[in-house]
C-alpha cells in the first residue's frame, strides 16, 4: 500500500457512486457467477485507514464483483471515512465484452500508483457501492468525526477469477440454487464461454459439487 494515499478530484455526477466501473459487459463478466462470499463486517476506529489496494490482484481469489454496504446513521462527508475509487494505471487489465484477463503476479506486484480519483463515497446509513473487484484500486480514508465506520462487504466469485475462494473458502449459492445446481449452472456457463482459462483445481471443485448432488 501506499503511505500517502491518490490525489483528489471534484466530486462524481450523481449516481456515478453506484456501480462505479459497471458497463455494458456486466451480464457477460457475471454469467458464471453463482457464488458469493459470506458477509464480511468491517470497523474502523478514527483514525484508521486501508490504503489502495485490489480486492483480487492476481486474479487468483475468484472475486469479481465487490459490494459493500454502510450501516454509520446519520454520516456525512464532515465524518470521513469515505470510500474513494480509483482509475486503474495504464497498462493495467480492464473490461471488456470479453471478460477481463487475469493479472500476473509480477504486473500485480508492480501496479503503478492509481493517481485519479473517480468518484468518493460517503460511507451513509443504506448506500450500496458496487465496483470490479479486479480492476478498481480503491481505498478507505480514516474516520474523522469521533465515530466508528462500519459496513458489510460481500464478494460476488467466478470460476475464471481464481480458485482461491472456491478451494479454501466456503462460497455460497446465490438466485436461490443449492449447491450442486449452483455449480452446475457454473460448469455450464465456463465450457460454453471462449473467456479466460479456469483452473483445473475450480473445475474439479465444481465437478465435485455437483457429484454431491
Amino acid at each position: 500500500g501506499n503511505d500517502g494515499g491518490a490525489g483528489r478530484s471534484s466530486p462524481p455526477p450523481a449516481g456515478l457512486e453506484l456501480g462505479l466501473g459497471l458497463g455494458l459487459s456486466c451480464s457477460e463478466r457475471l454469467r458464471q457467477c453463482q457464488f458469493r462470499s459470506w458477509p464480511q463486517v468491517a470497523t474502523y476506529e478514527p483514525g484508521n485507514r486501508y490504503t489502495y489496494h485490489l480486492d483480487n490482484p492476481r486474479g487468483r481469489n475468484g472475486r469479481i464483483l465487490t459490494m459493500v454496504y454502510y450501516l454509520n446513521r446519520d454520516w456525512t462527508r464532515d465524518d470521513g471515512g469515505v470510500l474513494r475509487l480509483l482509475r486503474p494505471p495504464k497498462g493495467s487489465s480492464s473490461t471488456d465484452g470479453d471478460g477481463i484477463e487475469a493479472r500476473a503476479g509480477a504486473e500485480a506486484e508492480g501496479m503503478e500508483v492509481p493517481s485519479e480519483v473517480m468518484a468518493e463515497v460517503v460511507p451513509t446509513l443504506d448506500t450500496l457501492a458496487m465496483f470490479w473487484s479486479d480492476c478498481v484500486p480503491h481505498e478507505v480514508l480514516p474516520p474523522t468525526g469521533g465515530s466508528d465506520r462500519r459496513a458489510v462487504s460481500v464478494w460476488y466469485l467466478c470460476p475464471s477469477q481464481g480458485h482461491e475462494q472456491f478451494i479454501d473458502g466456503s462460497p455460497l449459492p446465490v438466485g436461490g440454487l443449492g449447491m450442486p445446481e449452483a455449480a452446475a449452472e457454473g460448469l455450464a456457463a465456463v465450457e460454453a464461454s471462449d473467456g479466460p482459462r479456469v483452473a483445473p483445481e475450480t473445475l474439479e471443485w465444481l465437478r465435485a459439487q455437483v457429484a454431491e448432488g
